[in-house]
């Protein structure tokens, strides 16, 4: 049996809930548009233009290119160590994605395709959940032993 996923659904209040979560002051992307912009012009015509690329399964050439530059971070600004490279891409293929992201993990989750044992790239979850989790298990165990 093959599964697919029907559509991924563009609606301007979800796009608008997903652009709050952006932060206005972080750097735009390679074309120069702004959070504060995006936030500003979602609409419309912007869930209009990314059903338009899911339709055709493509989207602009630039949305796949991203600026790597160095962002300093913390500790002494004379080393290079301190200044980790970071791609700046498209604020709009950033939105795209998260959209299909969440699409996709919604997806997954309503045919049981996620078990509640995965922990990567899942929100609320992560490296040190799965870690807590373990020593639970191997705790409950090791006390069942006695």
């Amino acid at each position: 049996m093959k599964l697919i996923i029907d559509t991924v659904r563009f609606s301007p209040a979800r796009l608008l809930k997903i652009c709050k979560k952006l932060n206005s002051k972080t750097t735009g992307d390679p074309d120069d548009y702004s959070n504060f912009l995006l936030k500003q012009i979602i609409s419309v015509p912007v869930c209009s233009l990314f059903q338009s690329f899911m339709s055709v399964g493509k989207i602009p050439q630039g949305w796949r290119k991203a600026i790597i530059t160095p962002m300093y971070k913390k500790g002494s600004s004379n080393q290079v160590t301190n200044y980790p490279p970071v791609s700046l891409t498209s604020i709009f293929s950033k939105l795209m994605k998260r959209v299909i992201s969440t699409d996709s993990i919604n997806y997954l989750r309503q045919h049981r395709l996620i078990t509640k044992d995965q922990h990567g790239f899942l929100t609320k979850k992560s490296t040190d959940t799965n870690l807590l989790e373990s020593l639970n298990d191997w705790t409950l165990m090791n006390v069942s032993l006695y």
